[in-house]
């Protein structure tokens, strides 16, 4: 989780919507999106912790990975 310059967990919250054709996407918030330095284009990575909470990364390789 990020921290904040004093030290502390950083929290973001976005939310789950569904297309006209009936995808999930994630909206994240302009704050968090400036906060980790992310932008139009950067690739992201998703994975998931023991306690089944999404983490979400920007891809060191600028190559899109999907199914």
């Amino acid at each position: 989780m990020p921290q904040d310059l004093n030290n502390e967990a950083v929290t973001f919250v976005g939310t789950v919507d569904e297309d006209e054709n009936g995808e999930l996407y994630i909206t994240f918030p302009e704050e968090m999106i400036a906060y980790l330095g992310w932008k139009e284009g950067d690739v992201i990575e998703w994975d998931t912790d023991e306690q089944g909470r999404v983490i979400a990364r920007k891809a060191k390789s600028a190559d899109p990975v999907g199914p």
